[in-house]
């Protein structure tokens, strides 16, 4: 299910406040690195939709990193989140 634009990123069991929103900006920031090298490595394979996928999984990680940097810090650029794949 989609969410909305100003929806929190909390889900139980997460440290709720700033310690947690650090957290989470931290998580996303990794997922969304992970994400940018594991499909630049897909597409050396010629594995196209596997890269697809994996650049979706990117700009998600690149929108909540936003979206959190955003809200602890009044800056909507998220830290060394890549904004395209390697190529």
């Amino acid at each position: 299910m989609p969410q909305p634009e100003d929806a929190p990123l909390r889900r139980p069991g997460l440290a709720q406040g700033a310690d947690g929103d650090l957290l989470r900006l931290e998580i996303a920031t990794y997922v969304g690195q992970m994400c940018v090298e594991l499909s630049a490595m897909a597409k050396a394979s010629e594995m196209n939709l596997l890269s697809y996928f994996l650049d979706m999984g990117a700009a998600e990680a690149r929108d909540a990193a936003s979206r959190l940097n955003a809200a602890l810090f009044h800056d909507p650029e998220p830290p060394d989140v890549p904004d395209q794949t390697l190529t």
